[in-house]
């Protein structure tokens, strides 16, 4: 399946993100401090959708906070939420064709199924982290939730995943792996940049 065919699929959805999101901010707040989030973390949140999390990443981190997205009508909605929102800003792009990043966290919430192709994912965390900048693939509920939130979408869309463990093969190598949990109502799976580069510019 295309980018834009994949654009359009999540464009569709962009009116009524937030109504199905329908988060518990103090919940993800709580997964958020297992990661941790800490204060001066310049944060990339990745497949960022309508900024479901984007605010809450700022008041954590109190520093920078870029969302992006391959959909421009989710990124229009964020726009448009956190508007004259100091340290806040939106950006449509494709987090696998980012170069040159430099990003002490980035997180993906609620969408890690979305890259059907982890190895590519990894390559691109790999390289827009700064020197022990660390990612955070984070849900605010279960495997087998998920696998029935995802029932019938075309696979070049969305996959199912395997347990922490499973997962984090595909990072290994890259990433020393730390947080492999999961539970009813949550998965987290976490790693810190073993690469030592020193990106100069972001390429947005």
């Amino acid at each position: 399946m295309s980018n834009e065919a994949v654009r359009d699929f999540f464009d569709s959805k962009a009116s009524r993100w937030d109504e199905l999101a329908n988060d518990d901010l103090v919940r993800v707040r709580s997964l958020f401090e297992r990661i941790p989030v800490k204060v001066g973390d310049r944060v990339l949140d990745c497949a960022c959708g309508t900024g479901v999390v984007t605010g809450l990443l700022r008041d954590m981190c109190q520093a920078e906070v870029i969302g992006m997205d391959i959909a421009p009508r989710m990124i229009e909605i964020a726009k448009r939420k956190y508007e004259g929102r100091e340290g806040i800003s939106f950006q449509v792009g494709d987090f696998l064709e980012m170069r040159n990043g430099r990003f002490d966290l980035i997180v993906i919430y609620n969408a890690y199924p979305h890259f059907v192709h982890p190895e590519e994912l990894a390559d691109a965390l790999a390289r827009n982290l700064n020197d022990g900048g660390r990612f955070a693939l984070v849900h605010s509920i279960g495997r087998k939730a998920l696998e029935g939130h995802h029932q019938g979408l075309n696979a070049a869309i969305s996959r199912d995943i395997g347990s922490p463990e499973e997962e984090a093969r595909f990072f290994e190598g890259r990433f020393h792996m730390d947080v492999l949990e999961e539970g009813v109502d949550f998965y987290l799976v976490t790693g810190w940049n073993i690469r030592f580069t020193h990106a100069k510019n972001i390429d947005l």
